[in-house]
């Protein structure tokens, strides 16, 4: 469910509407403040949403306190759900409406008529002031337009919120993910509660995009959760309403405008500069990723586009393949574009591919200097083991590639060399501490270096 949706916003804005009455009475401040109005409309919503009792008890609160505070003030009432019935003089109540339920069309609730209909019926030349008992669940008109005219016209606006009707059928929760392609099917999930008396229908439909809508028929009798699909045509953000309508009459039962927001966008593409079969390119590609395969003599020609790829990929490539100005622009894209580069080691790459003092070399963690005989090297495997590095949906152990990635890398550094591994997941914890080649190998069967007393692969092996 989207959490910045205008029904969320309004819904906060009742709350606090109805805090600060509270936090008045808590103090002994009276309400209405004694002359702020000589005349008070109360709006009661009578719409099959609102529980009856819950608003009958609102009500007679609010005429009791208008007669204990405000005793010379004009009371008028106006009652509404789709329809406003016409204003007349509060009378004791029996919990049934004085106007029949159909006049004023029970099934809709349309705020914004009911507002205009009590700011016009107000008189002009005397202070007044609207009460508005209501759940605020309008299924016609414009209600945040509704507000900001009363706020224009400066006459005072106090809500009462009135719990739902249980029973009513209504709309509870929205649910999409945040991403998706185009094309791609997009699952919606909602959430029902109460009960339709008839057989109701679910609508999902895009604002402003070129996407599909969808359409569920339910059977009449209690209300549960429904999932519907869509897609978009385009990319661009994915606005979607909801809608639960009465089958029979066509009349909306509830409706969540912009209840989602889905950002469509088509797979990321990677520019990938190799000489030759890459295998990372085939990994890339069976993963799903988009790649536009460039050999390094190619490279001058894309100088201008480089920031449009999500990420560039230069395996083995050396400094002299491209042109100054080519390696300025992807200076500028990854740094002023946030492009991602990934850069494989190899006989033309780094030191040996002449990256020493290049604006490569800026841009990269490492220095590409030339190694003298006999310089010794300090490596630090870094590993995720949070829950995202298990079993993919295709069955890939990504934390047991990772293992043997480490297992075999630290197989190729020298006697003189160094190593040390650290994993992480909420927080980082060094599972072999900085040691020598000597006393740095550790097997799948061996001790694991955590102390913990079991094997390796039963400590960390597997996560």
């Amino acid at each position: 469910m989207s959490v910045g949706s205008p029904r969320i916003l309004f819904a906060l804005l009742l709350r606090l509407a109805a805090l600060t009455l509270l936090v008045l009475a808590a103090v002994g401040r009276p309400w209405p403040p004694p002359g702020a109005a000589t005349q008070v409309v109360l709006l009661s919503d009578r719409s099959a949403s609102v529980d009856a009792a819950e608003l009958d008890r609102a009500r007679a609160d609010v005429l009791q306190d208008l007669r204990d505070t405000a005793s010379a003030t004009a009371v008028l009432e106006l009652e509404f759900a789709g329809q406003a019935a016409p204003l007349r003089a509060p009378a004791a109540r029996t919990g049934t409406a004085s106007q029949s339920r159909e006049a004023i069309e029970p099934l809709a609730t349309d705020l914004e008529a009911a507002l205009r209909q009590a700011l016009s019926s107000a008189d002009a030349t005397r202070p007044a002031a609207l009460v508005v008992l209501s759940d605020g669940l309008a299924t016609r008109g414009d209600t945040r337009r509704a507000l900001e005219g009363v706020a224009a016209t400066e006459v005072p606006l106090l809500w009462r919120t009135v719990p739902p009707d249980a029973a009513a059928p209504r709309i509870v929760a929205v649910g999409a993910p945040a991403n998706a392609q185009p094309q791609q099917p997009i699952a919606v999930g909602i959430e029902l509660g109460g009960a339709a008396a008839g057989p109701a229908i679910v609508t999902v439909t895009a604002r402003d995009q070129p996407a599909t809508s969808a359409v569920l028929s339910i059977d009449a009798g209690p209300l549960a959760g429904v999932s519907l699909s869509v897609q978009s045509q385009a990319p661009g953000t994915l606005l979607l309403d909801v809608t639960l309508t009465d089958a029979a009459s066509g009349e909306v039962l509830d409706s969540r405008n912009a209840a989602a927001a889905v950002d469509v966008q088509p797979p990321a593409t990677l520019l990938y500069v190799a000489n030759g079969a890459a295998p990372l390119a085939s990994s890339l590609r069976a993963g799903g990723w988009t790649l536009r395969a460039l050999r390094p003599s190619a490279l001058d020609a894309e100088a201008g586009a480089l920031d449009r790829y999500a990420g560039i990929v230069l395996d083995d490539v050396p400094a002299s393949a491209a042109r100054a100005a080519t390696w300025q622009s992807l200076v500028a894209a990854v740094r002023e574009q946030g492009t991602g580069l990934l850069v494989l080691g190899g006989e033309h790459s780094f030191a040996a591919g002449g990256y020493r003092d290049s604006p490569l070399e800026s841009l990269l963690p490492v220095q590409s200097r030339a190694g003298a005989p006999g310089d010794a090297a300090s490596v630090a495997f870094v590993v995720d083991k949070s829950g995202s590095m298990g079993a993919s949906a295709a069955g890939v152990d990504r934390f047991g590639l990772a293992q043997r990635a480490v297992i075999e890398s630290a197989a190729t550094l020298g006697a003189q060399d160094s190593g040390v591994v650290i994993v992480f997941d909420v927080e980082a914890r060094e599972i072999v501490p900085l040691l020598a080649a000597e006393a740095r190998a550790v097997g799948r069967n061996d001790p694991c270096p955590c102390g913990s007393g079991k094997k390796y692969k039963k400590c960390h092996g597997k996560g």
